[in-house]
């Protein structure tokens, strides 16, 4: 048989691209991240030993429930009535479900990387403040999509994100960390929020409060309507640090609250209803146990993640069970294919799609 040349090649692969893009409805995508939010509280709630019976009286009659279903509902209750039936959600070990980080560092700007890149770059070994040593997904998909920098947009608390989610400074909107918003493009409650964030400050230095995220992100989306939009809070980490174990299930009630604000407004305008699929998942796990579950990197258990796909392209399925590992550096490959985008093109290098959650027939 003689050699397919790379012409040919080249054309099949644009062909079988432009063939997905027909085939899926989505057109926007919202990738939103909880930073080392562990396995344990995503799917089984509150741990009751790793709160104070005395100090914690309140909060424990809110979230300790029989069950870890019920545990759960009252930690995210959004997620779990709303969202996770209307999609795929990967990493319940007590289901057989795995979903695991592939770079060996286990702590955020490595997680993140490999978010972004769909792969892990063994230069990327700390949390520095240097931008990211290729180009992001988002940088391709303004690129390719040849979109303005307002419509592909990313709004984090922790401020080392100017440097995450970019290989070159300015190419998409990035607004991390205390930081000022420019005049243009703020609106008038975006400037509310901005002053605000200098108001109240939290412990941390390089960290807003994850409200301010939020907030912000959700002004751009109704004032600049992003074709895609990054979401990334924090305080779910540093309050784990500093074994705060109340304030990190607070931060992940927060969470909920923000994605049932988010998804209400996706639901309400034309531009976003059934053409958006939402992303959530989380950079790294933390340890299993009580000693170590403040920690991740070299602590056992820090490699296991979650990832869960909502949207119009994706089966009602809920829970997985009984599934091969999917991987953290799946996920750029697997959004590019939602927007109908060669991921080989970005990144050859790259993980694969999860090629289940990617099913148009089976969509809604």
């Amino acid at each position: 048989m003689a050699p397919i040349s790379v012409a040919i090649l080249c054309f099949l692969a644009a062909m079988c691209a432009s063939t997905l893009a027909a085939a899926m409805e989505t057109r926007n995508v919202v990738l939103v991240t909880l930073d080392g939010v562990r396995w344990q509280e995503f799917f089984t709630g509150a741990d009751q030993g790793l709160l104070d019976s005395e100090e914690h009286g309140k909060l424990i009659s809110q979230v300790v429930k029989d069950t870890a279903e019920e545990r759960r509902l009252a930690l995210m209750p959004f997620f779990w009535k709303t969202l996770a039936p209307q999609g795929m959600v990967f990493g319940n070990r007590l289901l057989q479900s795995e979903a695991k980080l592939k770079n060996p560092h286990k702590f955020s700007y490595p997680g993140y990387a490999e978010i972004l890149l769909g792969e892990v770059l063994q230069e990327i070994d700390s949390n520095s403040k240097i931008y990211n040593r290729r180009e992001t997904v988002l940088e391709f998909v303004r690129r390719k999509l040849k979109l303005q920098a307002l419509e592909v947009a990313a709004f984090a608390s922790w401020d080392v994100f100017k440097y995450i989610c970019v290989q070159e400074e300015g190419a998409v909107f990035v607004n991390a960390g205390i930081e000022k918003l420019p005049i243009f493009p703020s609106t008038d409650r975006m400037r509310e929020i901005d002053l605000l964030q200098f108001q109240c400050l939290t412990p941390w230095d390089s960290v807003r409060h994850d409200g301010f995220t939020g907030g912000l992100a959700m002004e751009h989306l109704k004032a600049h309507g992003p074709r895609f939009l990054f979401i990334a809070l924090d305080e779910t980490d540093d309050w784990a640090h500093g074994d705060r174990y109340d304030r990190v299930l607070d931060g992940i009630m927060f969470a909920d609250r923000l994605l049932a604000e988010l998804w209400s407004f996706l639901q309400s305008s034309s531009q976003y209803r059934q053409r958006t699929t939402l992303i959530v998942t989380t950079d790294h796990g933390r340890g299993n146990t009580p000693e170590d579950w403040t920690d991740h990197g070299d602590v056992p258990g820090a490699e296991d993640i979650w990832i869960a796909f909502i949207g119009p392209d994706t089966p009602d399925v809920g829970e997985v069970s009984n599934s091969e590992i999917v991987y953290q550096n799946q996920t750029a490959a697997t959004l590019l294919s939602f927007l109908g985008l060669d991921y080989r093109e970005f990144n050859p290098n790259a993980g694969a799609p999860i090629s289940v959650v990617l099913n148009p027939t089976e969509g809604k």
